[in-house]
């Protein structure tokens, strides 16, 4: 029931593809005295304003994060700020709707523009 209620909030189109994606969950220290923790893990769909990965660990609601997609084109890395909007366990994994921002020092155009050449 609730995947429904998921993709009845869905507002735009989305494409059904696999982009490896790295998660930072953790930020390295100014000092470098600790290396950021990132997560690796694949899309399940993606869209001009969100992702859907499939992901082996919890991250809160709410939590937000820098994350960088690598497309299998070979196109240059895109970095872009999303926030966790909901979680659903599936056996061991989970899988984790990000809403992404308009931020500053991203590449959220580059990534819309992106997005909108693959819907045409």
């Amino acid at each position: 029931m609730q995947e429904q209620k998921e993709d009845e909030r869905r507002s735009e189109s989305r494409l059904d593809e696999g982009v490896t994606i790295l998660v930072e969950r953790y930020a390295a220290e100014y000092d470098s005295s600790r290396p950021a923790t990132i997560v690796v893990c694949r899309s399940l769909d993606i869209s001009a304003n969100g992702l859907q990965v499939r992901i082996d660990q919890s991250i809160p609601v709410g939590t937000i994060l820098r994350l960088c997609a690598q497309f299998r084109s070979g196109r240059e890395s895109l970095y872009v700020v999303g926030e966790v909007k909901w979680l659903r366990a599936e056996d061991d994994l989970y899988c984790i709707g990000f809403a992404l921002y308009d931020s500053e020092q991203t590449d959220i155009i580059a990534w819309k523009e992106l997005i909108a050449q693959r819907l045409e």
